[in-house]
């Protein structure tokens, strides 16, 4: 029997004290329990889009506080549209202007925002053999393929279109003279469409860059560029390959500072007495190109990816290597009239397809 009233208060206290301290243990073992067995917390991504260059631009920020990707984001906005209205060649702009003074052939001065684009696409026509040939303005609008949709639906004539290529209209034949410009041919009339949204996509990575931004990616309706990664895993990019039936779907994974872009024959084209037309021109026939069904490059540079991906789809199944070799490119990916795929190795073993030993494909290596 417990002894005086002070005896027995302290032996409760002894009891209920024990007693906390195992609850104490119990709470602590519990908690470890509970985050031993709690699910990884998934990637946070921020999201936003707008539409430019007739496309709707998504870029995904994941890993990174919201306040900065908005940030971020309404600058990226910002530039891409004021790039957007510079480089439109049909609506005022200070592309506009450029091309009404260009035909005069002699010196004027031009709006400084047109001439980092305008220095790269000579840049890269050159290389390109001028198979990418921003200089064919004329020609794009006598197709139409300077209204969306198009709304003409007529082939110009032959006539027409072959007076407009004997002018042998070249990017090149701009030259500079300081802040002043001039074209050595009246026939120049510049159109940015070939190149724009690769070297918008480079001008928005290279805001996020600025920003300290280590993983992001910007869509571009399928052309896309990315830095860093998505988490632990690469960006995983699909590719749609055209074949003679339907298509078949392949993947590429992007690490780092890469960019896909397409050129394919089956966007913003009319057709016109069951034949397609498309905007891809093939400078040297004033045509379409009609030897390509779809061409894909991954580059670090996105402009000249998709300048790359539209001289390759004109330089077709036969001539592309020679055009791959002169501008340095190691994944390639071309697809013929017929379904028959080409590719550089680099390309072949990036490919995630299924499928390969059911298509017609033909390793092209390229120096």
């Amino acid at each position: 029997m417990i002894g005086s009233i002070s005896q027995q208060s302290n032996y409760y206290q002894n009891i209920f004290g024990r007693f906390r301290i195992l609850l104490i243990i119990l709470s602590f073992s519990s908690h470890s329990l509970a985050d031993v067995n709690k699910k990884p917390k998934p990637i946070e991504q921020h999201k936003f889009q707008f539409v430019a260059f007739n496309s709707k631009i998504e870029i995904m920020i994941p890993n990174s506080k919201l306040i900065d990707a908005q940030a971020a984001f309404k600058e990226i906005k910002q530039e891409l549209l004021y790039l957007d209205k510079t480089t439109n060649p049909w609506k005022p702009s200070a592309l506009v202007r450029l091309n009404k003074l260009l035909p005069s052939t002699v010196w004027f001065s031009m709006a400084p925002s047109l001439r980092p684009i305008l220095i790269r696409s000579i840049e890269l026509s050159k290389l390109s053999n001028h198979l990418f040939n921003p200089a064919m303005g004329k020609l794009t609008k006598v197709w139409g393929f300077h209204q969306k949709p198009n709304l003409a639906k007529q082939v110009p004539s032959e006539k027409l279109i072959n007076a407009l290529v004997k002018n042998d209209p070249k990017i090149s034949d701009i030259v500079f003279q300081g802040i002043r410009v001039k074209s050595n041919n009246s026939q120049v009339q510049i159109d940015f469409q070939h190149i724009v949204k690769g070297y918008a996509a480079n001008l928005a990575i290279r805001i996020l860059q600025r920003r300290r931004f280590k993983n992001a990616i910007i869509n571009m309706q399928g052309n896309v560029k990315s830095i860093g990664s998505r988490g632990n895993r690469p960006w995983r990019i699909p590719i749609l390959i055209p074949t003679m039936k339907s298509g078949s779907l392949a993947t590429v994974l992007l690490s780092g500072e890469e960019a896909v872009f397409r050129k394919v024959d089956n966007e913003h084209f009319f057709s016109h007495g069951n034949k397609r037309y498309h905007p891809i021109i093939d400078p040297r026939s004033g045509y379409p190109g009609n030897k390509t069904r779809s061409v894909t490059v991954i580059h670090k540079d996105a402009a000249l990816a998709e300048a790359a991906a539209t001289a390759l789809f004109i330089a077709g199944p036969i001539e592309w290597p020679l055009i791959a070799t002169r501008m340095r490119l190691r994944s390639v990916l071309l697809s013929d009239k017929s379904g028959k795929l080409y590719m550089t190795p680099d390309m072949y073993n990036r490919l995630t397809l299924d499928i390969k030993q059911k298509l017609k494909i033909q390793i092209i290596p390229v120096k």
